[in-house]
Parts: C-alpha cells; sequence; structure tokens
C-alpha cells in the first residue's frame, strides 16, 4: 500500500475553489442583509424628499424672477404704470 500525500486538498477540491465558495457566501449574506434590512431604503427615500424639496424651490424661485422681469418690462416699456389706489372706505 502506498502512503496518501500529506499535502492533499480538503475533499479533492483546490484552494481557490474554497475562495470562490467564501465570496459567494458573502455575497449572498450581503444580498439578504439588502433584501431584508429597511434602513438603506429609508435614506433613499429621504434624500429623493430632499431632492424633490430643492426642485420645487428652484422651479418657485425662477418663476417668481420670470414673473418679476415681465413686470419690470411691462413698466418700462409704459404699458403698464405703477401708482398708488385710492383707499376704500
Amino acid at each position: 500500500m502506498s502512503e496518501p500525500e500529506k499535502n492533499q486538498p480538503i475533499f479533492g477540491m483546490h484552494y481557490g475553489d474554497l475562495g470562490v465558495v467564501a465570496m459567494a457566501v458573502l455575497f449572498l449574506f450581503g444580498f439578504l442583509w439588502l433584501m431584508f434590512s429597511p434602513a438603506p431604503l429609508k435614506g433613499l427615500d429621504k434624500f429623493d424628499q430632499v431632492a424633490a424639496h430643492d426642485r420645487e424651490a428652484t422651479i418657485a424661485k425662477l418663476e417668481k424672477a420670470r414673473r418679476q422681469k415681465e413686470i419690470d418690462d411691462a413698466v418700462a416699456s409704459g404699458v403698464v404704470t405703477v401708482g398708488i389706489a385710492p383707499a376704500r372706505h
């Protein structure tokens, strides 16, 4: 009988195969954590709300500036005059 080799890989596998299995397990746990953890989704929702608020504020600011420019152009051209209306009693 021949003596078995001392450096045999575990179950006839190469050590690189164990690395692939370890990486697959890490990816699996990461995926499961992402799927069942509500925390990352809450962060994204908050970010979306802040971004939407910023967009609305920017749009309102641009609309106000556009309206003011139209008023200024109308007053400068003489189409509209600015005056103080008499008080109603």
